[in-house]
């Protein structure tokens, strides 16, 4: 397939899906409010209190085990006070999109794929920690929203997307191999446009598009390495969309990890069964809170 007729696909389901659902503008909001240098705490959490959905699973969302925080959290603003707004903006994105989108498709759950997106975020950001990376929440939300495009396909190509979770089942491939194969456009095709129309940012953006690609990242390899493992982990370990992949995984032999060891030599001296075990069960963990928190919806 050609470059154009790939990216007049692209453009058929783009159109199908416009009007495309946008941010809450309380979301956005907060989002703007949480970036200042100079907010006031009572600022966010006032505006995170006007509304009493998002407010409710922000609550569930810190007290899950994975923030770590050792007391029960009963307001958004020990939320703030605790977390700090860096962290705040990640659990506001976070709670914000598992409602943006709403479920079409009669042959496949939207909620596995955000399940799925908040399991890579949470691996993302503890990855990221464990290398040194300067910036976790960066990786938090590349982890989150990585498989976005998935969403605008599972959502906007009913019958297309139902032959390829047909052949996902059948040959236990990938959504992306199945996606190329039944539909000749995959979810990370959509990368460019979702950076237009939500503002995502160019590291964002090279995450979407090349997560599957890792040797077509050129802008932040290192970040894209992160979402990389993190997405193959979590598959690996279960917390995928639900179906069964053939698939194994060898830290040492992945390209991503060679990109984590240049970005920290350390990681070349570790007991690398010690770490795989280690983030299995993190992964392990992060499935359980993952159940908790859609369990109580």
């Amino acid at each position: 397939m050609t470059t154009n007729e790939k990216d007049s696909l692209v453009n058929t389901y783009v159109t199908r899906a416009m009007p495309i659902p946008t941010l809450p503008s309380i979301v956005s909001r907060i989002l703007e409010l949480s970036s200042k240098p100079d907010v006031k705490v009572e600022e966010v959490a006032d505006a995170i209190l006007t509304d009493k959905v998002l407010t409710a699973r922000m609550i569930r969302l810190v007290n899950s085990a994975f923030w770590g925080i050792r007391r029960r959290i009963t307001s958004i603003r020990e939320a703030i006070v605790y977390l700090g707004l860096h962290q705040i903006r990640s659990i506001v994105l976070t709670t914000s999109l598992f409602n943006t989108f709403p479920g079409k498709n009669p042959f496949f759950d939207i909620k596995r794929i955000w399940e799925h997106g908040l399991g890579v975020a949470m691996v993302s950001r503890s990855l990221a920690e464990k290398i040194g990376y300067e910036d976790a929440e960066k990786a938090y939300i590349a982890g989150l929203m990585h498989d976005i495009g998935e969403v605008l396909l599972s959502q906007y190509s009913l019958k297309e997307f139902e032959d390829v979770v047909e052949l996902v089942k059948n040959e236990k491939i990938s959504f992306y191999d199945a996606e190329n194969r039944v539909i000749g456009v995959n979810h990370t095709d959509f990368a460019e446009w979702f950076g237009e129309h939500w503002g995502f940012s160019e590291e964002y953006v090279e995450v979407i598009k090349t997560h599957h690609t890792l040797e077509k990242a050129k802008i932040n390899p290192t970040l894209v390495a992160i979402v990389y493992l993190s997405d193959l982990l979590c598959r690996v370990r279960g917390l995928d969309y639900g179906f069964e992949e053939n698939i194994e995984v060898a830290l040492k032999d992945e390209p991503a990890w060679k990109i984590l060891v240049e970005y920290n030599n350390d990681l070349a001296k570790i007991d690398l069964v010690r770490f795989t075990l280690d983030m299995d069960a993190l992964v392990e963990e992060v499935k359980g809170i993952v159940k908790d928190i859609y369990n109580r919806e």
